[in-house]
């Protein structure tokens, strides 16, 4: 990853959808949206939850702070909390 080139919400959302395609031993009834829980519908546990982490820091060159996590819900705030990493750590927040 560049440095000029900053990902967009949308491209952290992809590298999300594509992670669980691969990833996730049973797929989910529905398809993985912005909306999807990730307990209730994707069933994550802390390791797999730890493994999306890692992928998602080693794509995108960022280190995510576990606290994070804290608060997210959905595939959605991942990405928000990618993003928001990646300003932040490029001084753009």
């Amino acid at each position: 990853m560049t440095e000029a080139a900053r990902p967009t919400y949308e491209a952290v959302l992809a590298k999300i959808y594509a992670y669980f395609d691969e990833n996730l031993a049973e797929k989910p009834a529905a398809p993985v949206s912005e909306q999807s829980h990730l307990i209730q519908d994707l069933r994550l546990d802390s390791m797999q939850s730890f493994e999306m982490v890692s992928d998602l820091e080693d794509h995108f060159g960022i280190t995510m702070p576990m606290e994070l996590f804290q608060h997210v819900v959905t595939v959605g705030d991942v990405a928000r909390e990618v993003v928001k990493v990646i300003a932040q750590e490029r001084g753009e927040a």
